[in-house]
Protein backbone atom coordinates (compact mmCIF):
# COMPACT_ATOMS: atom_id res chain seq x y z
CA UNK A 1 0.00 0.00 0.00
CA UNK A 2 2.88 2.40 0.70
CA UNK A 3 4.11 1.92 -2.86
CA UNK A 4 0.62 2.58 -4.23
CA UNK A 5 0.33 5.77 -2.17
CA UNK A 6 3.80 6.90 -3.29
CA UNK A 7 2.71 6.49 -6.93
CA UNK A 8 -0.40 8.63 -6.29
CA UNK A 9 1.76 11.28 -4.61
CA UNK A 10 4.06 11.32 -7.66
CA UNK A 11 1.02 12.20 -9.77
CA UNK A 12 0.31 15.18 -7.51
CA UNK A 13 3.90 16.39 -7.77
CA UNK A 14 3.83 16.03 -11.56
CA UNK A 15 0.86 18.42 -11.55
CA UNK A 16 2.90 21.02 -9.62
CA UNK A 17 1.74 20.27 -6.06
CA UNK A 18 4.54 19.94 -3.52
CA UNK A 19 4.08 16.91 -1.28
CA UNK A 20 5.68 16.28 2.12
CA UNK A 21 4.92 13.22 4.25
CA UNK A 22 5.37 12.08 7.82
CA UNK A 23 4.62 8.64 9.16
CA UNK A 24 1.51 7.75 11.12
CA UNK A 25 1.16 5.31 13.99
CA UNK A 26 0.31 2.32 11.75
CA UNK A 27 2.92 2.98 9.03
CA UNK A 28 6.09 1.49 10.52
CA UNK A 29 6.75 -1.84 12.27
CA UNK A 30 3.02 -2.65 12.43
CA UNK A 31 2.46 -6.07 13.99
CA UNK A 32 -1.30 -5.65 13.71
CA UNK A 33 -1.25 -5.42 9.91
CA UNK A 34 -3.75 -7.53 7.99
CA UNK A 35 -4.87 -8.19 4.46
CA UNK A 36 -8.54 -8.29 3.49
CA UNK A 37 -9.41 -11.40 1.49
CA UNK A 38 -13.07 -12.00 0.72
CA UNK A 39 -13.67 -14.00 3.92
CA UNK A 40 -12.41 -11.57 6.61
CA UNK A 41 -8.94 -10.54 7.66
CA UNK A 42 -5.62 -12.36 7.56
CA UNK A 43 -2.42 -11.32 9.41
CA UNK A 44 0.31 -10.36 6.96
CA UNK A 45 4.05 -9.80 7.23
CA UNK A 46 4.08 -7.64 4.10
CA UNK A 47 2.98 -4.48 5.91
CA UNK A 48 5.69 -4.67 8.56
CA UNK A 49 7.57 -1.79 6.95
CA UNK A 50 10.76 -0.67 8.72
CA UNK A 51 11.64 2.98 9.33
CA UNK A 52 14.30 2.76 6.61
CA UNK A 53 11.79 1.29 4.15
CA UNK A 54 9.30 4.06 4.95
CA UNK A 55 11.96 6.70 4.32
CA UNK A 56 12.96 5.00 1.07
CA UNK A 57 9.36 4.62 -0.17
CA UNK A 58 8.68 8.33 0.42
CA UNK A 59 12.15 9.69 -0.33
CA UNK A 60 10.77 12.02 -3.02
CA UNK A 61 8.24 13.57 -0.63
CA UNK A 62 10.41 15.41 1.87
CA UNK A 63 13.36 13.25 2.78
CA UNK A 64 15.43 13.96 -0.36
CA UNK A 65 14.62 17.69 -0.23
CA UNK A 66 15.37 18.10 3.46
CA UNK A 67 18.11 20.38 4.72
CA UNK A 68 18.09 18.68 8.13
CA UNK A 69 17.19 15.20 9.37
CA UNK A 70 16.81 14.04 12.96
CA UNK A 71 19.27 11.25 13.73
CA UNK A 72 16.91 9.22 15.99
CA UNK A 73 13.58 9.41 14.14
CA UNK A 74 11.94 9.94 10.76
CA UNK A 75 11.71 13.70 11.42
CA UNK A 76 13.10 16.14 8.86
CA UNK A 77 12.97 19.81 7.86
CA UNK A 78 12.45 21.32 4.40
CA UNK A 79 12.21 24.80 2.91
CA UNK A 80 9.49 24.48 0.24
CA UNK A 81 9.51 28.24 -0.41
CA UNK A 82 12.06 30.89 0.47
CA UNK A 83 11.51 31.92 4.06
CA UNK A 84 9.21 29.02 5.01
CA UNK A 85 10.39 25.93 6.85
CA UNK A 86 8.32 22.82 7.50
CA UNK A 87 9.42 20.60 10.35
CA UNK A 88 7.94 17.13 9.84
CA UNK A 89 7.91 15.53 13.29
CA UNK A 90 7.89 11.77 13.83
CA UNK A 91 5.72 11.32 16.94
CA UNK A 92 5.21 7.57 16.54
CA UNK A 93 6.41 4.84 18.90
CA UNK A 94 7.05 2.02 16.40
CA UNK A 95 10.27 1.05 18.22
CA UNK A 96 8.04 -0.18 21.06
CA UNK A 97 5.94 -2.45 18.83
CA UNK A 98 6.30 -6.18 19.41
CA UNK A 99 4.57 -9.27 18.12
CA UNK A 100 3.26 -9.97 21.64
CA UNK A 101 2.02 -6.43 22.40
CA UNK A 102 1.02 -5.35 18.91
CA UNK A 103 1.33 -1.75 17.78
CA UNK A 104 1.56 1.23 20.11
CA UNK A 105 -0.72 3.91 18.65
CA UNK A 106 -0.22 6.71 21.18
CA UNK A 107 2.28 9.40 20.30
CA UNK A 108 5.40 10.73 21.98
CA UNK A 109 8.30 12.85 20.78
CA UNK A 110 11.75 11.57 21.69
CA UNK A 111 13.90 13.79 23.91
CA UNK A 112 16.63 13.88 21.24
CA UNK A 113 14.06 14.89 18.63
CA UNK A 114 12.85 17.75 20.84
CA UNK A 115 16.44 18.97 21.13
CA UNK A 116 16.79 18.81 17.33
CA UNK A 117 13.53 20.79 16.94
CA UNK A 118 14.62 23.43 19.47
CA UNK A 119 17.92 23.91 17.63
CA UNK A 120 16.04 24.32 14.32
CA UNK A 121 13.66 26.85 15.88
CA UNK A 122 16.58 28.92 17.21
CA UNK A 123 18.19 28.87 13.76
CA UNK A 124 14.88 29.78 12.10
CA UNK A 125 14.46 32.76 14.41
CA UNK A 126 17.96 34.00 13.62
CA UNK A 127 17.30 33.63 9.89
CA UNK A 128 13.79 35.13 10.10
CA UNK A 129 12.07 31.98 8.79
CA UNK A 130 8.40 31.15 9.27
CA UNK A 131 8.11 27.65 10.70
CA UNK A 132 5.23 25.22 10.25
CA UNK A 133 5.19 21.94 12.11
CA UNK A 134 3.40 18.80 11.09
CA UNK A 135 2.98 15.41 12.72
CA UNK A 136 0.49 12.58 12.83
CA UNK A 137 -0.65 12.97 16.44
CA UNK A 138 -2.63 16.00 17.58
CA UNK A 139 -0.89 18.66 19.62
CA UNK A 140 -4.07 19.74 21.38
CA UNK A 141 -7.07 17.70 22.48
CA UNK A 142 -9.68 16.96 19.83
CA UNK A 143 -12.43 17.10 22.42
CA UNK A 144 -12.84 18.21 26.04
CA UNK A 145 -11.68 15.48 28.41
CA UNK A 146 -9.80 13.51 25.75
CA UNK A 147 -6.71 13.21 27.96
CA UNK A 148 -8.80 11.65 30.74
CA UNK A 149 -10.10 8.90 28.45
CA UNK A 150 -7.03 8.48 26.21
CA UNK A 151 -3.93 9.27 28.23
Amino acid sequence: NHLIVAEKLKELEKSGIKVFVINGNHDVNNYDSVSYPSDGTTPTAIAKVSADEFKSNYAEFGYNESFSKDSVSLSYAVEPEDGIWIIAIDSCRYDENTEENGSVTAGKIRVETLEWIRALLKEAKLKNKMVLGMMHHGVIEHFKGQSQFFS
